[in-house]
C-alpha cells in the first residue's frame, strides 16, 4: 500500500467517520484523488462509503473492522524507530535531529 493510502486509512479510522471533502482536506489532498484513494481502501474492505444521512448528496466513509487492524499495524510499524535509532544516546538523537532540521531547511 503506498504511503498516501496508509496514511488516508490512518486518518479514517482516527478522525472518521468522514465526508470525502473532509477527508481530503484533512490529507491536504484534491477531491479526485482522495475519491480514487478511498475507492482503492473499499475494494480492499478496509473502509465503507455509503451515502451520508446528514446530506444525501454526499458519502461518509467509516474504517471497517479489517481496515481498523490495518491501520493499527501502520501505526505501529511508522511510530516505531528502526533499532539502529533506538540504540542512539539522548545526545546523539538531538544532535541526529539538529542535522536533519537543518538539511530540511536548505530545500
Amino acid at each position: 500500500m503506498s504511503y498516501f493510502r496508509a496514511k488516508a486509512l490512518r486518518h479514517i479510522a482516527t478522525e472518521g467517520p468522514l465526508t470525502l471533502s473532509a477527508l481530503a482536506a484533512g490529507l491536504f489532498a484534491d477531491a479526485p484523488h482522495t475519491t480514487l484513494t478511498v475507492e482503492y481502501l473499499v475494494q480492499r474492505g478496509h473502509v465503507t462509503r455509503e451515502p451520508n444521512p446528514a446530506d444525501r448528496r454526499s458519502k461518509l466513509v467509516e474504517v471497517t473492522e479489517q481496515g481498523a487492524r490495518a491501520a493499527a499495524v501502520m501505526a505501529r510499524v511508522s511510530d516505531t524507530p528502526p533499532p539502529a535509532l533506538r540504540g542512539l544516546s539522548q545526545a546523539d538523537l538531538t544532535t541526529l535531529e539538529r542535522i536533519l532540521d537543518s538539511a530540511l531547511r536548505r530545500e
